[in-house]
């Protein structure tokens, strides 16, 4: 009866730490998907998951991150409309993990499973719990997004022209730019003014990675330097430590 007594307190003393960490856990992880934007928001005993990716990343990448997180439900899923192709991606991910809601600006749903669907017109906002989503009211499609009360913008992949067309109309401040690796032109950084810049593309233009630097923002690159986290107390960091932008700055 003794060893049943030790083993059941060597029990509680594993399970009941990761409980308390589970519940008061507040983590960003930006995973690193060349070329596919996929965030995951960790926020206590909620989860929000920001795209799938296409299939073989929400299979091979997306969907073992979350099993080992221990998430086998999603209160919030976000389906960005420039990722179209990223469609079939949810199959996969909402077959083993379900989601209570998913929301998207494409006008149907990302997969038949998605059946708390509900689609975001142009200037709406939404607020999920300490989260607001917000689709912006401009030809590209542009995704503004306040977590942990950081405010977040994704922009799409923008010809130089396409982004002058843009900042006719001004564009809000944000502090963390999460883009596609290709050129941003000193205008746009003007408007935005942000802290930090996290390039989700399999490559970086190198003369926006310098602007970026001589303005002392930030610059994070996950496809190269693997997952980066943020929590309240340590900011942005590397999974894995990083290694120099393969860039000739």
């Amino acid at each position: 009866k003794r060893w049943w007594l030790g083993l059941s307190l060597a029990i509680v003393l594993l399970v009941v730490p990761w409980g308390l960490n589970i519940a008061n856990l507040r983590q960003i992880t930006v995973l690193a998907t060349p070329g596919e934007p996929v965030l995951l928001w960790q926020n206590r005993n909620k989860t929000l998951l920001f795209n799938s990716g296409q299939v073989g990343t929400a299979s091979y990448t997306v969907l073992p991150f979350l099993r080992r997180a221990g998430i086998n439900q999603l209160d919030w899923a976000i389906a960005p409309s420039f990722a179209g192709r990223y469609a079939k991606g949810w199959e996969p991910i909402l077959a083993h993990v379900s989601a209570k809601a998913v929301y998207g600006t494409l006008p149907n749903p990302p997969s038949p499973q998605a059946e708390n669907f509900v689609s975001l017109s142009a200037g709406q906002r939404i607020a999920i719990a300490k989260t607001v989503v917000q689709r912006l009211e401009h030809d590209a499609p542009l995704l503004r997004m306040t977590i942990a009360e950081q405010s977040w913008l994704l922009l799409p992949p923008l010809t130089a022209d396409q982004q002058i067309h843009l900042i006719t109309d001004p564009l809000p401040q944000t502090q963390v730019l999460w883009w596609d690796g290709t050129e941003i032109i000193s205008p746009i950084l003007d408007q935005l003014q942000p802290q930090t810049a996290i390039c989700f593309g399999a490559e970086i233009d190198a003369a926006t990675a310098r602007l970026l630097r001589d303005r002392g923002i930030e610059l994070y690159w996950p496809a190269q330097d693997g997952p980066l986290q943020w929590q309240p107390y340590t900011g942005f960091r590397l999974q894995a430590a990083p290694t120099d932008l393969d860039i000739t700055l």
